[in-house]
């Protein structure tokens, strides 16, 4: 699964730097893409997030005694934890949205993005 994993982070990074910008006349924009019901449908979709989640809830138990209110905390935990970081995407999002940025700063922007999400997934081979 690491390997496969792998994979998919590399095609996503390439996919990422070498994404169309903004300006250019390949990008059209969706109409669910940028709605709260692309949003949700992301969110609902996201299978990292689920695996990372599945990980959190197998690999201990908070409340050892009490299989019931143990899964009850990984369940709030695991609630705050996707509150927080859709928001802070909703806003690191918007104000992206707003920028107004030259085509080289976007180029630059997305290929860090894209070399960043390198970094991380050969992190898994340390």
């Amino acid at each position: 699964m690491t390997v496969v994993a792998t994979i998919y982070l590399l095609w996503l990074a390439y996919t990422i730097a070498t994404s169309p910008l903004t300006g250019g006349p390949s990008r059209s924009k969706s109409a669910i893409a940028s709605s709260a019901g692309g949003g949700f449908l992301l969110g609902a979709t996201n299978p990292k997030a689920y695996l990372a989640f599945m990980s959190l809830m197998a690999s201990y138990a908070m409340v050892p005694k009490h299989p019931p209110i143990d899964a009850g905390m990984k369940w709030l935990l695991c609630v705050i934890v996707m509150i927080v970081v859709d928001l802070i995407w909703l806003w690191l999002g918007a104000v992206l949205g707003m920028a107004r940025l030259t085509p080289a700063a976007e180029r630059t922007m997305n290929v860090t993005m894209g070399a960043t999400i390198i970094l991380t997934a050969g992190l898994a081979f340390l």
